[in-house]
């Protein structure tokens, strides 16, 4: 397995595991939208066996203080592997080349002990929150 930055140029790969992870529907606005995440992510990462791309993961950050990881998925067939521990450590390092000291994420359910044992703890005193248009 392979970790490298990526970009437009893997365009087509990228949106089907956003397909594939039901994060994205197979429509114009939907790879527009995926378009627009590849290109202004921070830091977009794949893992690739061979020239597939099996996995990846995102930083959402201002490059200074804080960074989000995003959008961590691995297709079914490699997980166990550690390919979603080394994408998060792949992150985690670019952040600390750029001694960005907060690193947070959001855990989807049945996740929380994955990211747990890469670190990451539950911030019992806050709650995420999202906005819902009326």
């Amino acid at each position: 397995m392979e970790l490298k930055l990526i970009s437009i140029d893997c365009f087509n790969e990228v949106f089907d595991l956003y397909l594939e992870a039901n994060w994205m529907m197979n429509n114009e606005e939907d790879k527009h939208r995926t378009k627009g995440i590849l290109i202004d992510t921070f830091a977009f990462c794949g893992a690739f066996n061979d020239d597939q791309l099996i996995g990846m993961g995102r930083l959402i950050s201002d490059k200074h203080s804080d960074a989000y990881i995003q959008d961590v998925y691995v297709k079914p067939a490699f997980r166990g592997k550690n390919v979603g521990q080394s994408i998060i450590n792949f992150l985690v390092s670019i952040c600390n080349e750029k001694k960005i000291d907060w690193v947070g994420l959001i855990a989807e359910p049945g996740t929380t002990s994955f990211y747990e044992k890469l670190g990451f703890k539950e911030l019992n005193a806050y709650k995420p929150m999202l906005l819902v248009n009326k």
